[in-house]
Parts: C-alpha cells; sequence; structure tokens
C-alpha cells in the first residue's frame, strides 16, 4: 500500500512538475523562445508567416529581428519587434504583454509611395503625402538647362542626380529594390513618405530651369534683341507660376472662437475626447483649438512623439466610449468632447459619444457649455 502511494505521489508530481518545467523552458531561456517560434505554424489561412533571428527570453524581454507575413491582398514585413510577456498568464492558456515595441513597418512606405503618373497629375490624388507634381514644362525647361551647362561636368551631373534620384525615391515601393534600399541604408528605414525627398528635387530642378532659361536670354542679348530678353523672361516666370499651381487648398470659412472652450476659465489640464494614438492625424483638431485655450492636454499631433506619449493614448483609449476612469495623476480639470471627430474619424461606435458625455456626468463632471459639436466640461 505504501509502494503504491508513493508511485502514486510521484504520478502527480510528475504530472504536476513537467508542465511547469516545459513553460519554465520556455519562458526563462533563449532556446526555449527559439523553440516556441519554431512551432508556430507557417501558414496559416491564406497568410505565410516568417519570424526570423528572435533573441531573448519571452520572461525577460525578446527581440526579433524581422516579422513578414504574406497575403494575397497584402504583404506586411516589421523589423524591430521588442516585448515581455507574462509567464504566469501562460499557465492559464492566456497571452499578456507588458510592453511591445516594434520599428517602422515597410507596408507604411507602401501606403505613402506615389506612382509615375503623380508625376505629371495637376491634382492631390490619393493624398497630400503622394504630391509630386513638378510642371509640364518645368522639367522641359531643366533639360534645357542641363543641356547649357553640359560642358561643366561636375555641376551637371550634381544637379542631374539632385533631380533624378529623389525623384525615383518618391516613388517608394512602386520603385523596383526600393525596399531593399529602405532596409540598408542606415536612416531610411524610419522614413514612411518618400515624397518629402522631393525638396532636394524641386531646388534641383530650379537651379537647372535657370540655368535654360539664363542660356536662352543669353542667346537673344547677343542677338540684339534685349527687348524680346526682358519680355521672354517675364513671360516665362509667369507661365511657370501657372504651371506648377495645384488646387491643394481652398477658401474656408473663417475660424471663429468657439463658446464652449471659452467657457473654460482658469488655470487646469485639458482632457479631449475621443482619444487618438499621437501618429493619428486627426490629434491635430485639439492642436487647432490650443490657439483658443492654450492649456496643457495629454493629446496632440505628432509622427516623433516619444513612445510614452503612445502608451498614454492606450490607456485613456477606453475614456472615448465611456469606460474607465480618468487617471488622478494627469492633473485633469477639463474635459472637451468633439462629437465631430467621432463621426469624421470613424474610429468609434455610434454610442460612444454619447457614452463618455453620460460617464462624464456620472462621476461628478458638470457641462460647461456646448457649442455645436463640442462640448466642455469641468470638475
Amino acid at each position: 500500500m505504501t509502494r503504491g502511494r508513493i508511485t502514486l505521489a510521484l504520478v502527480i508530481l510528475l504530472l504536476v512538475v513537467t508542465p511547469l518545467s516545459i513553460v519554465a523552458y520556455t519562458v526563462l531561456t533563449e532556446s526555449g523562445l527559439q523553440l516556441a517560434v519554431r512551432h508556430i505554424p507557417k501558414r496559416i489561412g491564406r497568410s505565410i508567416i516568417d519570424i526570423s533571428e528572435p533573441r531573448g527570453t519571452l520572461a525577460g524581454g525578446f527581440e526579433v529581428d524581422h516579422v513578414e507575413v504574406t497575403h494575397e491582398r497584402a504583404h506586411v514585413i516589421v523589423e524591430g519587434v521588442k516585448g515581455r510577456i507574462s509567464a504566469l498568464a501562460l499557465l492559464w492558456q492566456t497571452i499578456e504583454a507588458h510592453d511591445v515595441t516594434v520599428r517602422r513597418s515597410f507596408v507604411q512606405v507602401e501606403r505613402y509611395s506615389a506612382e509615375l503618373s503623380d508625376f505629371v497629375t495637376r491634382a492631390i490624388g490619393s493624398g497630400s503625402e503622394e504630391l509630386v507634381f513638378i510642371g509640364w514644362l518645368t522639367p522641359l525647361l531643366a533639360v534645357a538647362g542641363l543641356v547649357a551647362i553640359r560642358h561643366r561636368r561636375g555641376l551637371a551631373l550634381v544637379l542631374a542626380l539632385a533631380a533624378v534620384v529623389p525623384c525615383l525615391f518618391a516613388l517608394g515601393a512602386n520603385l523596383p529594390g526600393y525596399e531593399t534600399v529602405w532596409r540598408v541604408v542606415p536612416g531610411l528605414d524610419s522614413t514612411r513618405v518618400p515624397e518629402r525627398f522631393m525638396p532636394i528635387a524641386c531646388l534641383a530642378l530650379a537651379a537647372l530651369a535657370a540655368f535654360g532659361l539664363d542660356a536662352a536670354l543669353t542667346t537673344l542679348v547677343l542677338n540684339q534683341h534685349k527687348r524680346s530678353a526682358a519680355a521672354v523672361a517675364l513671360v516665362t516666370v509667369v507661365v511657370l507660376a501657372l504651371d506648377l499651381r495645384v488646387p491643394v487648398f481652398g477658401a474656408v470659412v473663417a475660424d471663429t472662437p468657439n463658446r464652449a472652450y471659452a467657457a473654460m476659465q482658469g488655470d487646469g489640464r485639458l482632457l479631449e475626447l475621443p482619444v487618438f494614438r499621437p501618429d493619428i492625424h486627426y490629434g491635430s483638431v485639439y492642436l487647432g483649438y490650443a490657439r483658443q485655450s492654450p492649456r496643457e492636454r495629454p493629446q496632440g499631433y505628432s509622427t516623433i512623439a516619444p513612445p510614452a506619449a503612445d502608451r498614454l493614448a492606450r490607456r485613456l483609449r477606453g475614456l472615448s466610449c465611456g469606460r474607465g476612469e480618468i487617471p488622478a495623476d494627469l492633473g485633469i480639470r477639463f474635459v472637451a468632447v468633439h462629437r465631430g471627430l467621432y463621426e469624421q474619424s470613424g474610429f468609434f461606435g455610434p454610442a460612444c459619444a454619447g457614452q463618455a458625455e453620460a460617464m462624464l456626468r456620472e462621476r461628478g463632471w458638470h457641462l460647461l457649455a456646448r457649442d455645436g459639436a463640442i462640448a466642455t466640461y469641468a470638475r
């Protein structure tokens, strides 16, 4: 009987210790991390997953150099994934990530890459980030300028490269081989809008166009056509201005002070709802109202905001739909609810704005004023 009990105890002990040992090996050792990654299916549904070079441990902090997901409708590549997972949560067959960070992914570059047609399209097209229109006459005049300075080989080569290379880079994901260059060239992998190389090309094109115009005017002067030269210069400047015109901006009704913001009197920090991550452009609306109400606010718009700003936005996001508590340590005295942003962004359910205001009233906040789609509260 005693031997049977000992055997039973040993079996029970093995049943308990073995899973714990496996979990400990998986989350506490680097080889366990690599084993776990190897057991992730390479194909899930129609997606093919490739995870390269995992290092560290799940519990202590890990880093993955390259994660690539290929699907018939999308190709996503993420580099520099860092994170840490709760070992205790794994015992309950759940994953709880304390912190996960990734560097910029190439899918963002694909979103903002220009197309060849954008160079000759006098319109914004898919967005201002893809605006690369350089006119129709300006490139021709730049070519004439390149021909005019062809004997000054060094200058001609520098200006030609400065004009052409940024234009090619502006194509981004639509340029064969750009992804490889984006990953290899230091610092380039931190960019997401290839069109922002275009100011370099614009300066070079302007210089080449000036050389082209100068060559034409010099020819007229040498041929005793000084008056014609002055007229040609004037007409060329006007035509170039018209040639480069793009209807990007239009007239709008002048902004007027908002009564809801004017109702906030005295010092105190302001929280504006809905909450957006700092890299979402809708947050720039709050910066616009900062002119009328210049006070500290935990939100705004910046693509280079520190990670702490992103973490705070995720922490506060539930407030947009009436969930969670406004952290006392933020020192928030006022809250502004922008119903227009709820609707325009499309990120929130139709009832979220009402739920957010109901939550504020239930927790002691009182309405200061309502002006159009904006309501302000204080406590």
